[in-house]
């Protein structure tokens, strides 16, 4: 009897890993899919940086002070805060499998935190 009861939670502890594997899986897969989209958005700030450079360089040309170029120095702030902010959550995003198995690992002390894998 006690070899069936024994059985029977290796069976769900199997069902268990199974199941947290398949999660692991998705949130592999979403992770991958939010850096794709991360490195898109930079690469698209960085563009976006290089054009409204050009631009600005244009209006500096212009004689006396210039409010387009006042305007477009402070949209590409904007843009390279943005690209910092977004090169940052990548980081972060990279990061995440290593804490999240840091957390998991046999002998992680229980309730260990991403943060607390760093």
């Amino acid at each position: 009897m006690a070899k069936d009861q024994d059985d029977a939670a290796l069976a769900r502890l199997g069902q268990s890993v199974t199941a947290m594997q398949e999660e692991l899986s998705a949130l592999r897969t979403t992770q991958n899919a939010l850096l794709a989209t991360l490195a898109a958005l930079l690469a698209a700030n960085e563009a976006q940086s290089e054009m409204l450079g050009e631009i600005l360089r244009a209006a500096r040309q212009e004689d006396g002070p210039s409010e387009v170029a006042r305007q477009l120095e402070a949209l590409i702030a904007a843009v390279r805060q943005g690209t910092e902010t977004i090169d940052s959550l990548a980081e972060q995003m990279a990061a995440l499998p290593g804490a999240i198995g840091a957390a998991i690992a046999p002998g992680a002390p229980l309730g260990a935190s991403a943060t607390s894998a760093r």
